[in-house]
């Protein structure tokens, strides 16, 4: 006799015995993020475990980092540096530092009057040794070595003449201030140190893997010590916290369906209580055919999907799992 009675009868029917209302069979649905290591390395640190709850922003997975931190600090140096060189331009000269290029240029010229003495004292020589060459009276050796002193005194001079030149042109640089494209190249320097630490602080911030939202961690696929590579999964967090359920309504129900309607929706694990829902979002672009023509419709009849959200978790959040059954009322 039960045969009989109920042999006809659905999961549908157990739930929802207003035959008038618009059921919908579904599942919930939480959405995972994969959090993937964007730069090869070792990993240093896990911090989380399966099942563990976290919060949007906080860290997961640390990777290696030890020879980042070292190029960062030789970046900050390198910055530092270069931003001190063109403000130093900006600025122009100060009062010691044109003492100090002035007293280089009284010691480059001291330096030059001297190197003339000597120069000219061993060309007296020299040329005094040469005249006593057709007397016999001096060897070839000693006319070597005076020839070979005064190539040394004429070196001599020509490095004091060029370093009282680079004074004199320091001096006359910091007097009349730096030229629009020194400051220009001074400025290159820096943006590029600047973009150098940037980079680098880039990729320091791809050695930290964060949660992007507050949530479960249902999956840890790395280990302390594992060498990754970019893109690898390392570990997966589940938004447990706006869980949704897609219902697929064909169109000749459709209209029955509104943006912000309330909805019932029913869960088969945790038995016949309803929970308040709200139809969020209705797809504009259909999904799939579900039906061929047939004695219903003379055309194919298409589905669109409804993206459903719950009002209210309280009391359902510790029982609510991904992939669970659902039913969603959407009333006569």
């Amino acid at each position: 006799v039960l045969l009989l009675i109920f042999g006809h009868v659905t999961g549908d029917d157990l739930l929802f015995k207003n035959k008038k209302n618009l059921v919908v069979q579904s599942y919930v649905t939480m959405d995972e993020s994969n959090i993937n290591a964007l730069t090869g390395g070792q990993i240093k640190d896990v911090l989380v475990e399966e099942g563990d709850l976290v919060t949007k922003g906080q860290e997961l997975v640390r990777l290696d980092s030890d020879t980042l931190m070292a190029q960062r600090e030789q970046a900050q140096a390198a910055l530092a540096q270069a931003q001190a060189a063109y403000q130093s331009l900006l600025n122009g000269a100060t009062e010691e530092q044109m003492k100090q290029l002035q007293l280089a240029v009284q010691i480059a010229q001291a330096n030059l009057e001297n190197a003339q003495a000597a120069y000219t004292r061993m060309d007296a020589d020299y040329q005094r040794t040469l005249a006593l060459v057709p007397a016999g009276a001096v060897s070839q050796s000693s006319v070597d070595a005076q020839k070979a002193a005064l190539a040394s005194a004429k070196a001599a001079l020509d490095s004091s003449r060029s370093n009282l030149e680079i004074s004199q042109s320091k001096l006359s640089e910091a007097q009349n201030g730096a030229t629009p494209e020194q400051i220009a190249q001074a400025q290159a320097g820096a943006d590029q140190a600047k973009a150098a630490l940037k980079q680098i602080d880039t990729t320091l911030d791809k050695c930290v893997l964060t949660s992007p939202v507050d949530g479960l961690v249902t999956t840890v696929n790395v280990k302390s010590g594992d060498v990754v590579s970019s893109g690898l999964p390392s570990v997966v967090v589940a938004d447990i916290y706006t869980p949704y359920i897609t219902c697929d309504v064909d169109e000749m129900k459709l209209p029955r369906v509104k943006l912000d309607q309330e909805v019932a929706i029913s869960l088969a694990a945790l038995g016949k209580d309803t929970y308040k829902g709200k139809v969020v979002r209705i797809n504009k672009e259909a999904d799939f055919a579900t039906k061929k023509a047939s004695n219903e419709a003379d055309w194919d009849i298409l589905t669109y999907g409804i993206k459903v959200t719950f009002e209210d978790l309280t009391g359902l959040q510790d029982e609510l799992r991904s992939g669970m059954t659902a039913y969603v009322d959407f009333g006569k």
